[in-house]
C-alpha cells in the first residue's frame, strides 16, 4: 500500500470516528420521557379527541414549551402510551415540568398535574399519569368557606410534614401559610379567571427547602391567571407560565 492510499484510508477512518462521536453525543444529549395516560372514570372520549403531552420551562413567567407530543386518539380510549425526546441543550433553566391534557372539540376536558423533569440526559419512565376531569364548563365552586391545603407545587408533591394553606375570604381577601411565613393579599374570581394583588408575607427565616417551596408557592399565586376545580374537588391554580399549584 503506498503512502497516499494509507493517508486517504486514515482520513476516512478519522472522519467516520468523528461522525460516530457526534452521533453518540447527540443521543446522550437527549432525555427520553415515557409513560402512559389514563383516568379512573368510565367515560368515553369523543371521536375527535386529542391528547397533548408537553414539557415546559417552569422557572420563569411565560416559560416556553420545549417538547410536545400530540396524539390523535381517533376513537381510541385511555390508557395510551406517550414518548417525548427532549434535547437537554434546550434545558437551560432550573425547573421543567411535564403535563398532559385531553382536548375534546378543542376544549380541555381532562388534565394531569404537572410532574417535575430533570434537565439531564438519559431515560425516565414516569409511569401512569392519571388525568382528572375538568369541572363542567370550567365552573369553579365558591372558594370561600374552607381552608385549602397545598398538596403539589409544579409537579412536586408536598411532604405531609410541610404545611401550606390557602383561604379565600368572602371580602376578597386571600391569606394563609406559605410553608414558613404567613401571607395575605387580595383576589378576584370571574368564572375560571383568577387574579391576585398586593401579596405580602411576614419575614421569618426557615430551612432552605421551606424557603424554596415558599418562593414557588407565592410566585405561582402572584402570577395566577386561571383556576380549575377537578371532578374530585381538587383545586388547580395555574400561573401565566403554566406552572401549577394543587390544593384540596
Amino acid at each position: 500500500m503506498n503512502r497516499l492510499t494509507s493517508l486517504a484510508l486514515t482520513s476516512v477512518v478519522a472522519v467516520t470516528a468523528l461522525s460516530g462521536c457526534a452521533a453518540q453525543q447527540q443521543v446522550t444529549q437527549q432525555h427520553q420521557l415515557t409513560g402512559s395516560l389514563s383516568y379512573l372514570s368510565r367515560i368515553a372520549l369523543s371521536p375527535n379527541s386529542v391528547a397533548v403531552v408537553t414539557v415546559r420551562d417552569s422557572s420563569v413567567a411565560d416559560g416556553t414549551v420545549i417538547a410536545e407530543q400530540r396524539i390523535d386518539l381517533d376513537g381510541r380510549q385511555l390508557p395510551i402510551p406517550f414518548t417525548l425526546a427532549v434535547n437537554t441543550q434546550d434545558m437551560t433553566s432550573g425547573a421543567y415540568s411535564l403535563s398532559a391534557v385531553i382536548l375534546e372539540d378543542g376544549e380541555t376536558s381532562w388534565r394531569s398535574a404537572p410532574v417535575g423533569v430533570d434537565a439531564e440526559a438519559g431515560m425516565t419512565e414516569l409511569g401512569n399519569l392519571v388525568l382528572r376531569q375538568v369541572s363542567e364548563q370550567g365552573v369553579v365552586k365558591p372558594l370561600p368557606g374552607s381552608e385549602w391545603q397545598v398538596r403539589n407545587l409544579n409537579g412536586v408533591a408536598v411532604p405531609a410534614s410541610s404545611k401550606a394553606s390557602l383561604n379565600f375570604g368572602d371580602d376578597g381577601r386571600l391569606y394563609g401559610r406559605a410553608f414558613c411565613n404567613s401571607f395575605n393579599g387580595r383576589y378576584q374570581l370571574q368564572g375560571d379567571q383568577l387574579g391576585t394583588a398586593a401579596l405580602a408575607s411576614t419575614m421569618m427565616l426557615c430551612t432552605p427547602k421551606q424557603m424554596e417551596r415558599e418562593r414557588t408557592m407565592l410566585d405561582i399565586l402572584g402570577q395566577s391567571q386561571r383556576v380549575e376545580q377537578l371532578a374530585d374537588g381538587t383545586l388547580v391554580i395555574f400561573a401565566a407560565d403554566g406552572r401549577a399549584l394543587t390544593a384540596n
